[in-house]
């Protein structure tokens, strides 16, 4: 564990580094007065005065790249004390059940899952999550252990009498914000970042009446929404002509009411009415038309969040992330929940996805989970990227093998997404792994 003090002037020097505005800085120093940063700049060395090197401390990390802290777009803690993946996951309705199940069978509080899935995100790289729970507790509790980024309170219902108690939830629920209803920016700058949103979980299980106003209240409060959307075919079945595989499990619990769903509708009634919003998340988007995209290109306070391996573990077919990048649409990256993924790893997540497609820059998707996610999720700028100004939340990744990778390109799709080690976390100041 490397020691700080942080009485005295602190200089972190590195192989590499990425702040995360397009600039590779190598050899590169990170410069920290009282624990933020005062200068980035590149340089093979220094002349320092005598005074200066009585008051400045030099952590030389040699052979190492240091980046931003990663952003996971979208997780489910609640899930994290899961060994493996709940299966099966195809048919997407038996999956549900098995979920289902799985919540009713737990052995550890939701509290406990969290706190662990915290910890395993911070392990992996991450310092910021946009993470969805399902219980007022379970915020708190990742509020307790320094969790940042936002939380997205869960809500869902198709009954009439869930509309009331579910937005009762809501409005208790950003109540509890530490900035308060209107999620207000810390006043000071080596505050956490905690903000909270909202998150009509589906179509397919939100009462119409209730997303519409859970919509009005989200408008109401400036706060941003995440929403599960087009994410598998039985979803479109349900929405095209009330038929499918979810209809005969929501028969199954007593729920279905063929009413609450028009025919022949489309995701885009959804984002038509997300686009009301802030900011808002569409979630998966596995199975989005060409004018959906469009829709999400155009709209530039909307961001599709795409989970690569959890895409891959249902089977989907391709997912239309690349196309959207292309036309100029904003997507990010998440690691969904370990009930349908083996880990919470962004680094994985994206090497997987660099294994398929070598063709994108390095560059480009490291931002996907830095710069981008940051404005996905309406949180500041510095908390995707290195800057004078911010106290530092970054991440410290080095190599096994004693002779590291020569330029930015084998840094990344050598490095970074094939071969590379976490060797330290630093969030605001603290050094959270080694």
């Amino acid at each position: 564990m490397t020691e700080i003090d942080w009485s005295r002037r602190v200089t972190l020097a590195a192989r590499w580094v990425i702040p995360g505005d397009g600039r590779v800085l190598s050899p590169g120093c990170i410069e920290l007065d009282d624990g933020v940063v005062s200068d980035l700049y590149e340089s093979p060395s220094r002349q320092l005065s005598a005074s200066d090197r009585r008051r400045e401390q030099v952590v030389d990390l040699g052979d190492a790249a240091i980046i931003p802290a990663l952003i996971n777009a979208h997780t489910h803690l609640e899930f994290s004390d899961l060994a493996s993946p709940v299966t099966p996951a195809c048919p997407f309705a038996a999956w549900i059940r098995q979920v289902i199940a799985t919540r009713r069978r737990r052995v550890h509080s939701i509290q406990e899952a969290v706190q662990q899935g915290w910890a395993e995100v911070c392990r992996a790289g991450g310092g910021f999550v946009g993470e969805i729970c399902t219980d007022n507790s379970a915020a708190d509790e990742l509020q307790r252990v320094g969790c940042e980024g936002v939380i997205f309170r869960e809500l869902l219902g198709l009954s009439d009498e869930a509309i009331e108690k579910q937005m009762e939830f809501a409005r208790q629920f950003l109540q509890g914000s530490v900035f308060g209803p209107g999620i207000q920016e810390p006043p000071d700058p080596k505050a956490r970042i905690l903000k909270r949103g909202l998150s009509p979980h589906a179509p397919y299980s939100v009462h119409p009446e209730l997303f519409v106003q859970l919509i009005e209240f989200a408008c109401e409060t400036s706060v941003p929404v995440a929403m599960h959307l087009a994410e598998t075919t039985e979803e479109l079945q349900l929405l095209t002509d009330r038929s499918g595989p979810l209809v005969d499990l929501f028969e199954e619990m007593g729920l279905w009411r063929p009413q609450l769903f028009e025919a022949s509708r489309r995701p885009k009634h959804y984002l038509d009415q997300l686009a009301e919003t802030t900011r808002a998340l569409v979630v998966h988007g596995n199975y989005l038309d060409e004018s959906e995209l469009r829709m999400l290109v155009e709209q530039k306070s909307m961001t599709l969040v795409y989970c690569p391996r959890t895409h891959h573990q249902f089977g989907h077919r391709d997912h239309p992330w690349l196309k959207l990048r292309k036309a100029g649409g904003r997507v990010v990256i998440g690691t969904d929940s370990r009930a349908s993924n083996p880990d919470l790893n962004l680094f994985a997540e994206l090497q997987w996805l660099h294994s398929r497609h070598p063709e994108v820059a390095p560059l480009q998707y490291l931002k996907m989970v830095t710069v981008d996610a940051a404005t996905a999720l309406g949180l500041p700028a510095e908390t995707g990227s290195l800057f004078v100004g911010m106290v530092p939340r970054l991440a410290v990744v080095r190599w096994p093998e004693s002779r590291g990778p020569v330029n930015v390109t084998d840094l990344l799709t050598g490095g970074i997404f094939r071969q590379s080690t976490l060797h330290q976390l630093w969030l605001g100041g603290s050094i959270c792994t080694d």
